[in-house]
């Protein structure tokens, strides 16, 4: 069994570079061409076809229930902030580790979509992290309601993953943890919140047509990563089938914040779209 390690860490280092502008690993890749709304989707959050029967509903999934690396996890930490390891997943323990992640991240086009499950924003080429020694172009982000992951046991009200895939095909995943601010919108609005707003306005849409592709230019990723930039990382799954074991998670401490109005436009389209916390 590989061991799953998780790491905390201080030291992301941020720099600027300009983008321009179905399987389901291709589309969690976050492929720019026909992009189509995945309504007819077999597999779901509820109903007979909900996480726990993933892997009924194709050979392909069968990882999601036998795998020995699923994500989302429940990161728990103890009084003296060192990481609670789990005897049967023999999870490593690093404390403060120093390992640096580069974000090259500027302005950039989105294509915003309707994933089906979630709200997708495609992304022009040209940004990318770079993890250690291997780098992972950004391909696409995208939300989910409650947060997937959990920090001490506290669900968040919503999650934000920043998908990023190196020439290997495998994944490095940014996640943002996300809190409701309370204030009315625009009232001490977050520079995450104000930055995409254009894709908030996009959920005011009509989703009923089969593509539905909101084109908006020159978003500036860099702004809406939090300020603190202590993290957590550990190898883990794609949360979404076929939860393939090919993913290094990077979970940001500090939350983002979100008004309760564009939580709320959020929800009436996609209610509830987490997978729940697997074992460890």
């Amino acid at each position: 069994m590989k061991r799953r390690q998780i790491l905390t860490g201080l030291g992301v280092t941020l720099g600027g570079l300009i983008g321009h502008s179905l399987s389901v690993e291709r589309a969690i890749a976050g492929t720019s061409s026909n992009v189509q709304k995945s309504q007819k989707l077999q597999w779901g959050y509820i109903g007979e076809n909900d996480p726990n029967h993933w892997n009924e509903v194709s050979e392909r999934y069968q990882v999601c229930q036998f795998g020995q690396r699923q994500s989302p996890i429940n990161v728990e930490l103890l009084e003296n902030e060192t990481l609670k390891v789990s005897d049967k997943r023999k999870i490593g323990l690093f404390e403060g580790f120093p390992e640096q992640i580069y974000f090259r991240y500027g302005p950039v086009n989105l294509e915003a979509f309707d994933a089906g499950y979630t709200l997708q924003a495609n992304v022009g080429a040209g940004l990318f992290l770079e993890l250690g020694s291997d780098r992972y172009e950004l391909k696409q982000f995208h939300f989910h309601t409650p947060s997937e992951h959990q920090i001490n046991g506290n669900t968040s009200a919503m999650e934000m993953h920043l998908v990023h895939q190196n020439q290997g095909g495998d994944f490095a995943v940014v996640a943002l943890m996300i809190e409701e601010n309370k204030n009315r919108q625009g009232q001490g609005m977050s520079d995450f919140e104000k930055d995409l707003e254009p894709l908030w306005n996009f959920l005011d849409g009509d989703f009923d047509d089969d593509v539905n592709i909101k084109l908006i230019p020159s978003v500036h990723l860099a702004k809406i990563l939090p300020r603190d930039r202590h993290f957590f990382r550990y190898s883990g799954s794609l949360t979404t089938p076929p939860c393939s074991e090919t993913v290094e998670w990077i979970i940001f401490r500090k939350p983002l914040t979100l008004s309760t109005e564009n939580l709320g436009r959020y929800k009436a389209h996609f209610p509830r779209n987490a997978r729940p916390i697997q074992r460890l």
